[in-house]
């Protein structure tokens, strides 16, 4: 899986705002579904349940630029990125000690900020510092700063060393970019999160000591680091996102600690590290995580000493072709099998409980594919591309099949069921079977309360939906041209997932007391709190209303 397509990946899940990929942290309130944007001149707003962010400013405006407290009763915490950008009209800016953020290049291009920077190349503001870009050689943070604000020094490639003191938690996302310069940096203890591609392409940087206050190494951060030759990752250490040290050309030592429990996609690929460790075995495996099998040939037995299958671990492994899994594997990653073109045969134990992204994309050879009972989600372009596969057995243990799961397979046919889908499976998402010209017939139970409208796209040969009187499958049937056949009634469950409030509709009333109800919001309460439980895992929280989101869009 190539680098920009995991991002567009990343990308789209988090525009859903997919909490479960560790990307970026966004507030819950930053949900499309019952956020406002809200105009007035010179200035745009975000409004959130809690709070309200600047968003945007008039580039014609000319002058100063007063940034209030408060904005429709909401404080106002946060300058998105860009927000400012390329304002060349913009001589002063107030901004009040109620933002705690400010997004990368928010002021880029206004001579207000050059005139800072004029100043100090050092510009600050509420702790946070947000550009460093004109800087050059050794430079010492001051004290004041609480946060290096993203993309702070990005492009600096005067700059040749960096001393961060202990008043710093975090380190922005692409806050040093590509500063080629940089040889030296200083990470103190304070430090909790540096952020994504944080130090991506510096490429002069020889050594980095990572503090054991670090508990993640995000996606990118060291990426393209040529001139890094050893890593020692620490104890804290218990996530390693994907990219973190990808194309670190330079790199032959790495030491990766027990606590290390995930490892992303292709986290180590074009090192000289991995490629030793290649040559010993190729099946590359770090604490339980199999993280590359690109090598390997024929048929493979993965060892049960293997919990999870890493993301792209057989990415493009196209002499692959069959793979059996044992059961202590849990967790297939994302793009696991992608392009593995060869691989005819594969079996997926019971102790898999999701089928990742894209974990078997443009496997043309895969003809038929068994899900055990164990798996509750198979997850967007699962199967995608999977033009050789003809027959699917989904269980009814699966609550949510992702958008394109199956896109561009040759499937025959398909039940979306063995008997019966539990009530938790409540949606099917956009081109989940798009382009499966050889369907021909669907079986859609009650539980199902909505189907997208491509959800079928180009299934040429479809001619007839199955399921049960007045019911989502018969209109979507009807509304689309299908044939519908009625089997046994069953009743509709009397309070459909996604009814919070129980008002026999599913619409932004739900949206917004559940969202209420998340954010604690004083004399919340459901009205149907087994109707908020979406997914049914026992708990209402972030992820049940990302289920809604879908349903209801």
């Amino acid at each position: 899986m190539k680098i920009k397509k995991i991002t567009a990946i990343l990308t789209a899940l988090l525009t859903i705002g997919y909490a479960a990929f560790p990307v970026m942290n966004q507030p819950i309130a930053s949900f499309n579904a019952y956020a406002e944007e809200v105009a007035e001149s010179p200035l745009s707003f975000r409004v959130f349940a809690d709070h309200a962010e600047v968003d945007n400013c008039n580039t014609e405006y000319k002058g100063e630029i007063i940034i209030p407290e408060v904005y429709e009763g909401l404080p106002v915490t946060g300058i998105e990125y860009a927000a400012f950008r390329d304002c060349s009209g913009l001589t002063a800016v107030t901004i009040p000690d109620s933002v705690t953020r400010i997004g990368g290049y928010a002021f880029s291009g206004t001579p207000w900020l050059e005139e800072l920077q004029k100043k100090n190349p050092l510009v600050i503001i509420n702790g946070i510092l947000i550009d460093g870009t004109t800087c050059t050689g050794d430079i010492v943070i001051p004290d004041s700063v609480t946060s290096i604000g993203n993309r702070a020094f990005s492009d600096c490639s005067g700059l040749t060393a960096v001393t961060i003191p202990d008043s710093v938690t975090s380190i922005g996302d692409s806050a040093f970019y590509n500063c080629s310069g940089l040889t030296t940096v200083t990470i103190p203890d304070s430090v909790t999160s540096i952020g994504i591609e944080a130090f991506r392409s510096c490429s002069g940087l020889t050594t980095v000591t990572i503090p054991d206050s670090v508990t993640r190494i995000s996606s990118g951060t060291f990426q393209s680091c040529s001139g890094l030759t050893t890593v020692t990752i620490p104890d804290s250490v218990t996530r390693i996102g994907g990219f973190a040290f990808y194309n670190c050309s330079g790199l032959t030592t790495v030491t990766i600690p027990n606590s290390v429990t995930s490892i992303g996609c292709d986290v180590f690929l074009l090192t000289p590290w991995l490629e030793e460790l290649q040559k010993k075995n190729p099946l590359v495996i770090e604490n339980g995580i199999l993280i590359d099998g690109a090598t390997c040939t024929g048929d493979i037995v993965i060892p049960d000493s293997v919990t999870i299958i890493g993301g792209c671990a057989f990415e493009g492994c196209t002499g692959l072709t069959t793979v059996t899994i044992p059961d202590s594997v849990t967790s297939i990653g994302i793009g696991a099998f992608e392009g593995c073109s060869g691989l005819t045969t594969v079996t997926i134990p019971d102790s898999v409980t999701v089928i990742e992204v894209g974990a078997f994309e443009g496997c043309s050879g895969l003809t038929t594919v068994t899900i055990p009972d164990s798996v509750t989600v198979i997850e967007a372009g699962a199967f995608e591309g999977c033009s050789g596969l003809t027959t699917v057995t989904i269980p009814d243990s699966v609550t949510r099949i992702g958008g394109i799961a199956f896109f561009l397979s040759e499937l025959f046919g398909i039940d979306l069921t063995t008997e019966i889908i539990p009530d938790s499976y409540s949606s099917i998402e956009g081109g989940t079977f798009e382009g499966c010209s050889g369907l021909t017939t669907v079986t859609i139970l009650n539980s199902v309360m909505d189907i997208k409208d491509n959800t079928f796209n180009d299934c040429n040969d479809l001619t007839t939906i199955y399921g049960y009187s007045n019911s989502t499958a018969q209109k979507f049937a009807e509304d689309n041209g299908y044939k519908f056949e009625v089997l046994s009634d069953k009743p509709v469950a009397e309070t459909p997932c996604g009814d919070i409030n129980a008002d026999d509709v599913i619409n932004s009333s739900d949206i917004i007391m559940l969202t209420k109800y998340i954010l604690a919001v004083p004399g919340t309460e459901l009205k149907s709190p087994e109707a908020a439980d979406i997914n049914k895992d026992g708990t209402v929280n972030v992820m049940d209303l990302i289920a809604l989101k879908n349903i209801f869009l």
